[in-house]
């Protein structure tokens, strides 16, 4: 759900938060403890060095990471909210097509005059306000087709990027100092 994506997504940034103030620390406490190890012994401190140094580009590449999917998540909801705005209007359009229609059709085509206007009305004229009701009422259905595909899309990309993110915390906990 939505709330729950959110609920985690808070999380994430909190250990996302924790890690960079633990990773910065562990940064000064690396520079001060490689200082010490320069003046004190004549030990070899570039493997550790190096592992420290693709920890923090692994981080980095991962709050990265991170922050794309934070970005793509609340971009999917800002779109899912349109679209059901949209969902609704479309309802909305449909039903009050869908009424014109009756009443024309209830009018029957001995009708004097328009039901919808009050015109003058002839058979002719009648079933053309009918099939132009008609081919706006399947033009809506289509557009709320589409709507409805770009729904289930964005669930399934939200759903993707909660996948990603899952997988992105247990290797950000284990990168954090």
């Amino acid at each position: 759900s939505l709330k729950g994506l959110d609920e985690r997504r808070a999380a994430l940034q909190n250990a996302l938060n924790a890690a960079r103030t633990r990773l910065e620390s562990s940064a000064d406490d690396l520079r001060r403890r490689m200082a010490d190890l320069e003046r004190q012994t004549a030990i070899d401190y570039r493997a550790e060095l190096e592992l420290r140094r693709a920890e923090v580009v692994a981080l980095e590449t991962l709050e990265a990471e991170q922050r794309q999917f934070q970005q793509a998540e609340s971009d999917a909801r800002a779109e899912t909210t349109r679209l059901r705005e949209r969902r609704k209007t479309l309802t909305d359009e449909g039903k009050a097509l869908g009424d014109r229609l009756h009443r024309l059709e209830s009018a029957g085509s001995d009708a004097a005059t328009c039901p919808l206007c009050g015109q003058p009305l002839n058979a002719d004229h009648l079933a053309q306000l009918v099939v132009q009701l008609n081919d706006e009422i399947e033009a809506k259905r289509a557009i709320y087709a589409e709507n409805e595909q770009a729904l289930g899309d964005l669930k399934e990309q939200i759903q993707a990027n909660k996948t990603r993110l899952d997988e992105i915390e247990p290797e950000l906990r284990r990168l954090s100092p």
